[in-house]
């Protein structure tokens, strides 16, 4: 199988090509009918990379573990952001992403998300995309936004945060990993980072669920000194949409029927 051979040449320590190879990867990824063969492809299982037979979750881990050239000297796996990013833009690429591992109990989001402020444009901008499309999937919202569970909401904002003080009650309340900051925190400079990040928050106030949580978090104060930064035209109607539906009066009819916003937004 012509699919297998190439998730071998990516995953094999001591490949000459496995960078090229997630280039390959990502363009065939762009191909709906390549993403649903890779979601359940099982390619036999890699020593050193996880104990799993599994495609996706070899490319997953081997994407944590070869950052910086640590896995195979050759590689750095970057490219297979984008192959995480193409296969989101599926529930069924969502819902592999947002549910545990049969062997390791773990979410595959939670191993990636932890690169939304890496300084590799495309690991980090396919990480983004990736965090932004599991957010259209609103059944699962209350796992995504839970500390204990996924927790992803911070991943998302500390991209969006700069140096700014905030007031005791408002960063008290605030996720713990965006607090103090410190002056030398600098913001996602790429606008179009900034914007698949304001509009996985849009997506998150799509639930009623997730207006409150982001309520409680604080996150209009820091939507609030984004927006006196930002001089980007789509960032900035994306974050007064966001500001809009979360300091808006919720009625008996808005904590029952979501907010259908959601088809506004694309899968990237």
């Amino acid at each position: 199988d012509s699919l297998a051979m190439i998730v071998s040449l990516i995953t094999i320590p001591t490949s000459e090509i496995a960078d090229t190879t997630c280039m390959l990867l990502s363009n065939l990824t762009k191909l709906d009918s390549i993403c649903r063969i890779l979601a359940t492809l099982d390619v036999g299982e890699v020593p050193g990379i996880c104990n799993s037979s599994k495609a996706l979750d070899q490319l997953t881990d081997v994407f944590v573990k070869g950052m910086d050239k640590k896995y195979n000297k050759n590689a750095k796996f970057s490219f297979l952001a984008s192959v995480f990013a193409d296969m989101t833009n599926h529930s069924f690429g969502r819902r592999y992403f947002l549910e545990r591992t049969a062997y390791d109990d773990k979410m595959p989001i939670t191993k990636i998300m932890v690169f939304s402020e890496y300084p590799d444009l495309i690991r980090r901008g396919g990480v983004d995309s990736t965090m932004k499309n599991v957010c259209f999937e609103k059944d699962k919202h209350r796992d995504i936004l839970d500390p204990k569970e996924t927790n992803l909401l911070p991943y998302i904002l500390l991209p969006l945060c700069g140096p700014e003080e905030f007031d005791m009650d408002e960063m008290e309340a605030m996720p713990e990993e965006v607090q103090l900051l410190g002056e030398e925190k600098k913001r996602e400079q790429d606008p179009k980072l900034r914007a698949c990040l304001l509009e996985a928050i849009n997506l998150l106030c799509t639930t009623h669920y997730g207006r409150q949580t982001l309520r409680q978090k604080m996150v209009y104060p820091i939507l609030r000194e984004l927006h006196k930064a930002d001089d980007d035209e789509t960032c900035l109607e994306l974050n007064e949409r966001a500001v809009q539906l979360l300091m808006r009066d919720e009625s008996k009819e808005t904590t029952v029927d979501e907010v259908e916003d959601a088809n506004d937004f694309e899968e990237i």
